[in-house]
């Protein structure tokens, strides 16, 4: 998914799909523009009650009136006193499960306030709504969508290109983990995992050393060797080093652990093979 800044006037965004943010009972600066350029349909919602603004409630406009889009999502953001990033991020991960298998392969969302933090959480969000479990599905139902551009609609700054930046990094980053665990434990062997921190580190400039039997029995790691005694694959421990170029950051550290549990082939678990594994 490609990632773009786009600036006002909405009547000119060229999307599939502008989605505004409309809140309980009135409406924020981006869904009163749209709301001017459609002849009133958004306040029509709000009049008729066929929209409240609660947080996640949707209505869609095929064709509007006025906008190059060709469609308008208004999505609803809840109170406005209390609209935080965290309301956005949903917001935007609604608005592209929403739109996908509906064709809409270009998406625009605006922002009523061109923040940092607003800026990166519409795209973490995006990017989250737009993971897909399906690596091993064989067979569907219905023609899937694909979303091919995602863009926030706000007033430029440096400020906010780097918080897309680093909602594009958090929501991919994420991604890649949330594959990773979904994986069954006799595809993703501890072995193949290391090679995927080792990977991962190297594209990212992180430090990585990968622990085996023989080093983890020499630093006594009795109780994560005693649980892979019951996998036919070696175990392997993950470590992986950030290490800060600025001098204020040197005296910290943050330390994350994590394991993957062991799933032996029983009647519960049939097709799992036997691994153990354990990242930190």
């Amino acid at each position: 998914m490609d990632i773009q800044l786009l600036y006002p006037p909405l009547e000119q965004i060229d999307m599939d799909c502008l989605a505004v943010v409309v809140f309980e009972n009135e409406m924020g600066d981006s869904a009163a523009m749209a709301d001017r350029a459609t002849g009133g349909w958004i306040g029509e919602l709000l009049a008729t009650k066929e929209m409240t603004g609660k947080l996640l409630d949707t209505a869609l406009l095929a064709r509007p009136s006025g906008l190059k889009a060709r469609k308008l999502l208004a999505v609803g953001g809840g109170k406005r006193d209390a609209f935080t990033p965290a309301e956005l991020r949903k917001i935007a991960g609604t608005a592209v499960r929403l739109l996908k298998p509906r064709k809409s392969a270009t998406i625009a969302l605006a922002l009523d306030r061109a923040e940092a933090e607003m800026g990166s959480a519409a795209v973490e969000g995006a990017l989250l709504g737009d993971f897909e479990p399906d690596r091993y599905k064989t067979e569907t139902t219905k023609e899937e969508g694909k979303i091919e551009r995602f863009a926030v609609v706000c007033d430029d700054s440096a400020a906010v290109r780097a918080g897309l930046e680093r909602g594009r990094i958090l929501g991919e980053s994420q991604n890649f983990a949330r594959q990773l665990v979904n994986e069954p434990g006799n595809r993703l062997t501890p072995t193949l995992l290391a090679d995927y921190a080792r990977q991962m580190a190297s594209a990212q400039g992180l430090d990585c050393e990968v622990l085996g039997p023989d080093r983890m029995r020499q630093l006594g790691m009795g109780a994560l060797l005693g649980v892979a005694q019951g996998s036919a694959e070696p175990p392997a421990l993950v470590a992986v080093r950030y290490k800060p170029v600025s001098e204020s950051r040197q005296g910290m550290h943050l330390g994350l652990v994590g394991k993957r549990r062991l799933c032996r082939p029983s009647r519960t678990c049939p097709g799992a093979g036997p691994s153990g594994r354990a990242i930190s």
